[in-house]
């Protein structure tokens, strides 16, 4: 018996398989378009990043008013008021009107020197106002450019990427935001920069290209704002003035040069000045004060004690102690009113002293010594070298050694004298004198 067998299995047709290959094929031309879109896309994202960092960078940096004010002058110094710069400079600092610009924190030196479309980078910072008139405020402008045209399509994605900072030069005479945010000629306003050259040798075109921008703008008022600088801004001393009260908060203030007040001094603690101090009228509060110089002024209340004053003390008028002043130097006034006591190891010389305790010194030379206007006389005197004066009214005064000078008129109970004493007046109950000079006239008997 013979068996026939049907053919169960059949390949392929010709048409079948063409129809296939068709469809494969457009499958991978859709998904290189989608990885082509893709590739182009974040090339665009990556180049707008680096364009906002370079941008924010250079914003930061102009952002101190000291680095403001010497890039505004190194770019007026310029052509057409444009300072061109290079990523390195941004990197290492550069000098601009003679100063020292730091490096920018936010970059490094592993920052690319091109963008990530492989165009170079122009970097421009330029004067937006009319420095002829002090009445417009000053301006930068910071551009910055592809060196050279990229294809359009991923020159607009980057540039809607960088939203109102980015743009593009896509026709010949204007440079402008993608988003209608600004617009500026770039051959009037950027005339004799590297940019203005490049643009002109390869004008933007259909089939060269369009050129990427990025742009921004800083006003100095906007940056300065109503803070107090660290240092002075040139034409802008209100940058450094104060108006209203400064409460340290119980901390210092240290490193002074001249302090200039036009009111009350009122110090509850120590002053303390290794320079000479000169002030109006003052008031030393309930501490110390300490002096390397001389202090010098108007008037002065005393709470405390002066326990340093290795300079001299000088008053124009009066001077009140209401405790123990102690000095190493001179003291000078026209009248001083010691409520508590004095302790000097120099001279002082004093046209009326009053409401004395006690009073040491080596030199006097006062006017009048006595409690008539200050409640009270003098109880105790210690007067190391030398006293002149017209009058005195104490209890007990001792002079050590020296000359004592003259006295016109002298009421003591009790005086004691180791040097020479020559008075043309005395009245007292009892005096030692080691060495009497002369008596003009009431030399009495109990004189011993």
């Amino acid at each position: 018996m013979i068996r026939r067998y049907s053919q169960n299995k059949r390949g392929f047709s010709l048409l079948e398989t063409l129809l296939a290959t068709v469809i494969v094929s457009g499958l991978f031309v859709v998904i290189f378009d989608i990885l082509d879109d893709y590739a182009e896309a974040m090339l665009a994202r990556s180049t707008a990043t680096y364009m906002d960092n370079i941008g924010t960078a250079i914003e930061d940096l102009i952002e101190n008013p000291v680095n403001y004010q010497n890039i505004y002058a190194e770019a007026n110094a310029r052509p057409n008021g444009v300072l061109e710069l290079e990523i390195p400079d941004l990197v290492n600092g550069f000098n601009a009107n003679g100063a020292f610009i730091d490096p920018v924190a936010t970059l490094n030196d592993s920052i690319r020197t091109t963008t990530p479309l492989k165009a170079g980078l122009e970097i421009m910072v330029r004067v937006a106002d009319d420095p002829a008139d002090p009445t417009d405020d000053q301006a930068l402008e910071i551009i910055l450019a592809t060196n050279e045209p990229v294809r359009e399509p991923i020159v607009r994605k980057a540039a809607e990427l960088s939203k109102a900072n980015g743009g593009f030069y896509n026709q010949i005479g204007e440079a402008r935001s993608a988003f209608a945010t600004w617009r500026f000629n770039p051959l009037v306003n950027l005339a004799g920069s590297s940019w203005a050259s490049a643009i002109t040798t390869e004008p933007p075109s259909p089939d060269n290209g369009i050129y990427l921008v990025h742009y921004s703008y800083q006003g100095f008022e906007s940056i300065v704002g109503d803070y107090l600088y660290r240092v002075g801004i040139a034409g802008r001393p209100e940058l450094n003035e104060i108006y209203t009260n400064l409460n340290m908060a119980g901390n210092n203030i240290v490193g002074a040069d001249n302090i200039n007040a036009a009111g009350d001094i009122n110090v509850n603690s120590k002053i303390i000045s290794k320079g000479n101090l000169v002030a109006r009228d003052v008031t030393f509060g309930e501490g110390n004060f300490t002096a390397g110089g001389n202090m010098q002024v108007g008037s002065a209340v005393v709470q405390g004690r002066g326990g340093g004053l290795t300079g001299n003390f000088s008053t124009q008028s009066q001077l009140v102690v209401n405790n123990t002043l102690q000095l190493s130097g001179n003291l000078a006034s026209d009248q001083a009113t010691l409520n508590t006591g004095l302790q000097a190891t120099n001279s002082l010389s004093v046209g009326n002293v009053n409401g004395v305790n006690r009073m040491q010194t080596q030199d006097l030379f006062v006017t009048r010594l006595d409690g008539s206007q200050g409640g009270g006389s003098v109880a105790n005197l210690n007067v190391g070298n030398q006293l002149t004066t017209n009058r005195i009214e104490t209890d007990d005064m001792t002079v050590s050694s020296g000359d004592v000078g003259f006295i016109d008129g002298l009421f003591d109970a009790n005086v004691d004298v180791g040097g020479r004493m020559t008075s043309t007046d005395i009245i007292m109950d009892v005096l030692t004198v080691d060495q009497f000079g002369a008596c003009d006239n009431d030399c009495y008997d109990d004189i011993n």
